[in-house]
């Protein structure tokens, strides 16, 4: 065997080398973009549950303050109707106000929802018959809070961190695609 022979089979191993690792690494890149096309599908997929949960909770607690708007002008509309019966309904001069048996105001004050109770005895609190300092209603109190709004605000929070998560896993495909195509 003669030099240039040798030579040549070597060149011919070095070329069968390189095209064996070029193609495990096209292989290899393949592989890690269609596991990250996956990654960001399930992402994606999570994020449009959690939006879809987000619109339910947003939408109940709409309802749900559209029940207490409801409830509280309600109650408001029946002390008017006691006052000018000259009934005693429990509303104080001062603004205070402590619930009368058998008045349709005590009906509908008993039967204020549990999360809005606490909003309507704060406002209470602050007299708004006699203080021109106090809130207009209970509803911009800090006390009046809808968990099911908390619960969408949280939701929509979590949807924006996993479609974050899809646009990176996204990249990272992006990315081995473009390997495979410099490694082929």
């Amino acid at each position: 065997m003669d030099d240039s022979t040798t030579l040549h089979k070597r060149l011919e191993l070095v070329a069968a080398l390189i095209l064996a690792l070029a193609a495990v690494a096209t292989a290899w890149a393949a592989y890690q973009s269609t596991k990250w096309s996956g990654v960001q599908a399930d992402n994606y997929s999570q994020a449009s549950a959690a939006r879809v949960e987000s619109t339910r909770a947003s939408t109940e607690a709409g309802q749900l303050a559209i029940i207490d708007v409801n409830s509280f002008n309600t109650w408001v509309e029946a002390l008017s109707e006691e006052l000018r019966a000259g009934i005693p309904n429990g509303l104080q001069p001062d603004g205070t106000y402590s619930p009368q048996p058998g008045t349709e105001s005590n009906f509908v004050y008993s039967r204020f929802r549990d999360e809005f109770l606490p909003a309507v005895e704060a406002w209470l609190a602050t007299r708004p018959l006699d203080n021109p300092d106090a809130p207009r209603t209970p509803f911009v109190m800090p006390e009046y809070h809808l968990e099911a709004r908390a619960q969408a605000a949280e939701l929509d929070h979590q949807a924006e961190s996993l479609i974050a998560q899809a646009r990176t896993a996204n990249q990272n495909s992006d990315n081995y695609v473009l390997m495979t195509i410099m490694f082929a």
